[in-house]
């Protein structure tokens, strides 16, 4: 009896991991799914400030005749 008593407390310990392990790939797979970036979403051009080296999108920069600022006062200092 004793011996049947401790079978049962392993298997049902076994069991328990054996879910527990289950349900946490499943869960993995579903938190992987969610990170992968959408098909639909597009890419911004990156550029970097002429005078830090800031990276910035190109939509926010500023455009001078020798490449693209993140500030006003980058593009005043590099002569634009």
């Amino acid at each position: 009896m004793k011996y049947a008593l401790v079978f049962l407390v392993v298997a049902l310990g076994f069991w328990l991991w054996l879910r527990n392990r289950s349900a946490s790939g499943q869960n993995h797979a579903e938190a992987v799914k969610q990170k992968s970036p959408a098909k639909s979403q597009s890419v911004t051009p990156v550029v970097s400030c002429g005078v830090c080296g800031l990276h910035l999108p190109s939509s926010e920069a500023l455009l001078g005749k020798r490449g693209s600022y993140c500030s006003e006062a980058h593009q005043r200092q590099a002569g634009d």
